[in-house]
């Protein structure tokens, strides 16, 4: 073998002569002559002087920086400026890498030849195999015959899962691709056939065609979409996604993303409809028209950096009519809410410890739970100006004995249209009546005569009973102001025993337009005795096991307004309390918004439990352990709620968490629940879920149907149990399958199974589902992810996967 160590000018005819050979697979091509060394070695190395031929034959091997050529023969002619190589050739520059059998090159204009050439542009990029490979400029190709596919199987032998073959191609690395003449080909089977094509040569995001989505059943037919992305700038993303179905027609979707600053970031997204499944109409107020033919939603999300350490953030939804969400895909999540909730809003801190919080906040919910006709948005109280300021709870200057903290609020409410007047502008004669200028007493349906939309109507025993329901339209408008400063004393001992004493008082100002000026106020206190014990067990060689438990008592005290019930009502009490979230926080008694607040004075005993173990070094929480108790002088002596919960509880292979809350006066159970997942051998995964509270909150959901047909919930409980697996087949294929059941009722609420499969090449994934609820038909999905193009999903067994299980 000979080796050879050179200066660039020393055999530079040689050196340019091969390095040419494999410019048509280079990124960049540099200039030859400058100071790097090339080593070249080859079995043998001749050079002709009379016709200034050099010819290396054998293990030709060449090498300079990062790149390097591999042949079995290479020659170049000084006099004719044209070279050649052949014989299992690769060139390799970074993650760039091309085999051929032959190339042939001119050295004056960088354009050369490879036949049978086979170029890998690198991990989750294209792989191209040509009959011709023309180089036509920097980076730059011209190739026929050629075949492209992500897919890198591990047996060469094997069907190429997809590729594209196309007669003739243009592709420029680091930019775009177009292709004439292009079949798509799936496991060697013709797919689809294209004219023209064009798509990216390179791993940044590109313009281009995404994964069309098909799906058939539910509300609206075999339907299908096909996604198209276009990279618009380094900072804006924009997709527009055209899409029919068979029983609404067109529907045309766009979403534009941009990112800006350190950390900013918007995202508008919204979809428009001609539903040919509804009539046109332009008067929201017949009952017998109710939806309109142009139907669509918009959401926009901003976060936003200001001057002055501020931030600035945008959470808006909107649609067009309240059955949207049902008759439509596009806001699929938000199915079970009752309402589509808007926010925009700054905050930010001051102070050197950040002390100091603000924020200031606009709000407006779009109520979702009745027809058009009687849409109760008009006359929905909504908070238009909501201002906080929070004094973080903290030393009071040098005194470290001695905490300091206050809560500031303001709150301007007020709604689009007078409920009465709307009722009057709709029709209705029914009278309604107005509870101490409060509220009005037209039911939990909010709606005279429940609707008029639904025949017949159903009955709302709620109307007229001379209470406040949660669900009946707030009369008043006007102003809250609040502020409740606290003082705080508090004590350490030996690092374990805790007590802390706070007083407050809660101000309350109110003008409103029916009551003018009004006030509360609220004597606050609390006292909190904890002491934290620890003790640790050897269970094994470098394994320990630590039990920290933690005995607490704990005293709140609210005093009594009794002039409540003649203030304004703008956020009324919970229709349903939940005792075992305000146990375990006092904050949540203390603090609470709402205008009318129960006298407490309640003592709470509880002990905490947590597990931890230790193995060479390494803590992990095992689980948490609860119990807690209360006791109410204020209601006389009431004996309250025994609670028991265990959270994040690790056993094995299981993760469970539950609870359970009693009313020990009465000796009934208020709540229960619990979800226990369990990760078995074999990649097997399995989740059971049970709740259940015997005094669910009452609301108006004769509207949840398809059409707004009535649908029977003469129940009032909550009674249901929820269960999942997955199920992998084989090496490549899972199963999953999951429902919801309630008992009472006795019917599924969802239902839900599907099978994925990832191919052994991880470069295309498909999967297939059937999903059933109580507001959708029985509904069939398919999807399909070429993995590499435009996406970077990986083997859904590593993690959740693609596929939306919703």
């Amino acid at each position: 073998m000979v080796r050879a160590q050179v200066a660039p000018a020393t055999l530079l005819a040689l050196v340019t002569a091969l390095w040419l050979c494999a410019a048509p697979v280079a990124a960049q091509l540099p200039e030859f002559g400058g100071d790097e060394p090339v080593e070249i070695t080859a079995d043998r190395i001749d050079y002709v002087q009379e016709r200034e031929l050099y010819v290396a034959e054998g293990n030709v091997h060449v090498v300079q920086g990062t790149k390097s050529l591999r042949a079995r023969w290479a020659t170049f002619s000084g006099l004719t400026r044209l070279g050649v190589a052949s014989g299992d050739i690769r060139y390799r520059d970074g993650g760039e890498v091309v085999d051929a059998d032959f190339i042939q090159f001119d050295v004056d204009n960088l354009e050369g030849v490879l036949f049978g050439g086979e170029l890998d542009l690198g991990d989750q990029q294209f792989r191209i195999a040509a009959q011709e490979l023309v180089r036509v400029g920097e980076d730059r190709y011209r190739i026929f015959g050629a075949r492209f596919t992500t897919c890198r199987c591990s047996d060469p032998t094997a069907e190429v899962p997809w590729e594209l073959n196309a007669g003739r191609s243009e592709i420029e690395i680091g930019g775009y691709g177009t292709s004439r003449n292009t079949t798509m080909e799936v496991l060697g089977v013709p797919v689809i056939w294209l004219p023209w094509l064009m798509y990216p040569v390179k791993a940044d995001r590109q313009t281009g065609l995404l994964v069309p989505r098909v799906s058939a059943g539910g509300r609206n037919g075999f339907a299908i979409a096909q996604p198209f992305f276009w990279a618009a700038r380094h900072n804006l993303n924009i997709t527009l996604t055209p899409g029919f179905s068979q029983d609404r027609g067109y529907q045309q979707g766009a979403e534009i993303e941009t990112v800006h600053g350190r950390i900013g970031r918007t995202r508008l997204n919204g979809s428009f409809a001609r539903d040919t499944a509804t009539e046109e109409t332009g008067n929201r107020f017949d009952p017998t028209e109710q939806i309109g033919l142009k139907r669509g939603f918009g959401e926009l999300q901003h976060d936003q950096e200001l001057p002055g350490d501020l931030r600035f953030k945008i959470d808006a939804t909107y649609v067009s009519d309240n059955q949207y969400v049902l008759d439509f895909d596009d806001l699929r999540e938000r199915r079970r809410d009752r309402f589509l909730e808007s926010s925009a809003f700054i905050y930010g801190a001051r102070g050197a410890d950040g002390r100091l919080a603000f924020q200031l906040s606009s709000r407006f919910a779009d109520d979702l739970q009745s027809t058009e006709f009687d849409d109760r948005d008009p006359y929905l109280l909504q908070r238009f100006i909501d201002f906080e300021a929070q004094v973080l709870t903290g030393p009071v200057g040098d005194l470290s004995w001695l905490n300091f903290g206050m809560d500031v609020g303001y709150e301007y409410f007020d709604r689009l249209e007078d409920p009465l007047s709307t009722f009057r502008q709709r029709g209705y004669t029914d009278p309604v009546t107005v509870l101490g200028q409060r509220s009005v007493d037209v039911g939990i349906s909010a709606i005279p005569n429940a609707t008029t939309a639904i025949q017949p109507p159903p009955p709302d025993v709620t109307r007229e009973d001379g209470f406040y329901q949660e669900g009946e339209p707030l009369f008043d408008i006007g102003h809250r102001a609040t502020i409740h400063p606290r003082i705080q004393v508090p004590l350490r001992l030996f690092d374990a025993v805790e007590w802390g004493v706070e007083a407050g008082w809660k101000q309350t100002l109110y003008y409103s337009k029916e009551r003018e000026f009004e006030e509360r106020g609220l004597a606050t206190a609390r006292s909190d005795l904890s002491i934290r014990m620890t003790r640790q067990y050897d269970v094994g060689r470098h394994q320990q096991i630590e039990h920290r438990m933690t005995p607490r008592l704990s005293w709140v005290y609210v005093s009594h307004d009794g002039g409540q019930d003649k203030n304004p009502l703008f956020t009324p009490r919970t229709a349903v309390t939940q005792y075992r979230i305000r146990q375990r926080d006092l904050d949540n008694l203390t603090l609470d918004p709402a205008d009318e607040i129960p006298a407490t004075n309640r003592l709470v005993a509880s002990l905490d439990h947590r597990l931890y173990r230790t193995s060479r070094g390494r803590r992990a929480l095992i689980g948490e352990f609860g119990l807690g108790f209360d006791y109410d002088f204020a209601s006389g002596g009431r004996v309250g709620r025994f609670i028991a919960e265990a959270r994040g509880v690790r056993l094995g292979w299981s993760m469970s968490r539950a609870h359970i809350a009693i009313d020990a006066q009465r000796g009934t159970v208020d709540e229960v629940s619990a979800v226990t997942t369990i990760r078995w051998p074999w990649r097997i995964t399995t989740t059971f879920g049970y709740r259940f509270v015997p005094d669910g909150p009452d609301f108006f959901e004769a509207f949840q149907t398809a059409k707004f047909k009535r649908f029977s919930a003469d129940f009032d409980e909550i009674n249901q149990v929820s269960g999942a697996i997955s199920l992998p087949l084989y090496d490549r294929f899972r199963v999953n399958y999951r429902a919801n059941y309630t008992f009472a009722g006795a019917f599924f609420l969802t239902n839900t199974g599907s099978i994925d499969y990832i191919s052994t090449c991880d470069c295309w994934a498909a999967g297939f589902q059937i999903s059933q609820s109580r507001d959708d038909n029985l509904r069939f999905q398919f999807r399909y992810t070429v993995v590499g193009i435009g996406d970077d999903a990986q083997n859904p067994f590593a993690g959740a996967g693609w596929f939306r299980t919703d």
